[in-house]
């Protein structure tokens, strides 16, 4: 956070700011409404005129995100408004472009923005390329492809908006999760193979297919983005150090005298996105050095996925292994013929190939709309309650901070069980959700301090249990007002239950089942 009154900002050049000069810039590039500056203002001691406390205060009240305070802070106010879109939070970065979360000024909408790095802002073979790649994407319209709304440019800022999916990439997943069950797995590579088969019959290979580049929405369905790559190879842009694409394809193509842009190269690696959903293992080692990643033999000798597991499905073990033959005669041959094993796969799984709600990916492709009293501010006002979140790793807490907050929350959040508990002796939140890597190692004594908590304090919680921890379960059974889940879980699902267990606890509230799984 700021200290003391010293803001470098665009328009004073690091001077001495006060509060209402820091206001009016802040109304001025539409990052908050007059009166939300005054109510603020007037909630500050008259006698303070410290524009690092007014920007604290704002934060505190959601009107400003923690990173478009750390941008103004950094002098970077004008560059968090884009067009019609105000920047939230930055969710992943590479070497050719950035992507935000964003909002739209006009109605609320919640959105991804992808803005073009200012490195290559003024190369006009770069920017045209960015925006071809764009256009490629926007052709393609189908439930498991990010559709992309729009692409434009506001002063020397190039960027595309796209749907916001809430979820992540299945990289950020794998890293919490570990692995994926086999139905998981086969019904995520499911819905990869049917975007991939949508993009083939419009002429368009992927060529950048890999865990980040897969998003895994809230309602459990993996979508692509970064399509286009086919159109720009062999260009200087895709022959730059500074821009590293696909290089993988590129090479598995030379070694096996496959023709470039080849169709089945993409199921390769779709191949090898599966084998590390199953496994928790990546094929072969990442490596950034560019010379590994042009060795054919990394390609060539994957460890069988059946060393790994060897309880694997010998359904799915066929698909895994025949995606990764090196030889591209031996893999299958198209998407299609991919889709059809994959749903027999699920089939012998025990598991319908349909999803149960097949309109449910339709609805996905809107925009998510942020409530009307809300769209000034990254969350509502009036809040649905204060969350407190026991959880350690950076990631995963921004993504339970981001999706609650947007939902109407206070959220919380702490890595420290036993820190937060304490809050219960004088000021209780109105849920604690546990998330079940925090308690393994004190299982016990913690489900007894729980107890005697939901006997002499308004408690309600929910404690998550990942595959590993599940056999934990029976020491927290008998804790009135704790809901035990089990992953896999989505966010919209977590605050559901968090919903139906604050509405029990309200006169008239309906009590919930104690366990939902």
């Amino acid at each position: 956070m700021l200290t003391g009154s010293w803001v470098h900002n665009s328009d004073t050049s690091m001077s001495l700011i006060s509060m209402s000069d820091l206001g009016g810039q802040l109304i001025r590039h539409r990052l908050i409404e007059p009166s939300q500056l005054e109510t603020c203002l007037a909630d500050l001691p008259v006698s303070l005129d410290d524009s690092a406390r007014l920007l604290e205060e704002l934060e505190k009240r959601s009107l400003l995100t923690s990173y478009q305070a750390r941008q103004i802070v950094k002098g970077e106010i004008e560059g968090l408004i884009l067009g019609d879109y105000k920047l939230m939070y930055r969710n992943a970065a590479g070497s050719f472009a950035r992507v935000f979360r964003a909002c739209s000024l006009k109605d609320g909408r919640m959105v991804g923005l992808k803005l073009l790095r200012r490195r290559w802002a003024n190369d006009p073979q770069i920017v045209s390329l960015f925006f071809h790649e764009a256009e490629v994407g926007k052709r393609l319209v189908h439930p498991n492809i990010v559709p992309i709304y729009s692409i434009e440019t506001d002063r020397n800022f190039h960027f595309l908006t796209m749907e916001f999916i809430e979820g992540g990439n299945l990289r950020d997943f794998l890293a919490i999760r570990q692995k994926m069950s086999p139905i998981e797995s086969i019904r995520c590579a499911l819905d990869i193979c049917e975007g991939l088969n949508y993009a083939i019959r419009q002429g368009i290979t992927h060529r950048d297919l890999k865990l980040t580049n897969v998003l895994m929405s809230s309602q459990g369905v993996a979508k692509l983005v970064d399509f286009g790559l086919a159109t720009i190879e062999g260009t200087q842009l895709a022959r730059s150090d500074s821009f590293q694409r696909a290089l993988e394809y590129g090479t598995l193509e030379k070694g096996t005298n496959a023709p470039t842009n080849d169709p089945r190269s993409d199921l390769y690696f779709l191949g090898t996105i599966l084998y590390e959903l199953l496994t928790g293992i990546p094929p072969y080692p990442r490596t950034n050095d560019r010379d590994s990643r042009r060795q054919t033999s990394r390609y060539a000798n994957i460890r069988p996925i059946r060393t790994i597991d060897p309880n694997i499905a010998r359904s799915v073990e066929d698909i895994v292994e025949r995606l990764l033959k090196f030889d591209p005669k031996q893999r299958f041959q198209s998407a299609a013929e991919t889709i059809a094993s994959l749903r027999y796969a699920l089939k012998d799984l025990g598991a319908s190939p349909d999803r149960p709600n097949s309109s449910s990916s339709t609805v996905l492709s809107q925009p998510e709309t942020v409530p009307q009293n809300s769209r000034s501010g990254p969350a509502s006002q009036s809040t649905s309650g204060t969350i407190m979140f026991v959880e350690s790793r950076g990631k995963l807490q921004e993504q339970l901070r981001n999706h609650f907050n947007k939902h109407g929350f206070r959220v919380l959040v702490i890595s420290d069980l036993r820190r937060g508990l304490a809050r219960y002796k004088n000021n209780p939140p109105d849920c604690t959700i546990i998330l079940s890597e925090t308690i393994a190692d004190d299982a016990e004594s913690i489900a007894s301090e729980l107890g005697e908590i939901s006997e002499n304090s308004p408690f309600a919680g929910v404690i998550v249990f990942s595959s590993q921890h599940c056999h934990l379960q029976e020491l927290f059974q008998n804790i009135p007002q704790l809901r035990l889940l089990e992953q896999p879980i989505t966010l919209g699902r977590l605050r559901k239950v968090v919903d139906a267990l604050l509405e029990s606890r309200t006169p008239g509230g309906d009590a919930a089942n104690h366990r939902l799984l």
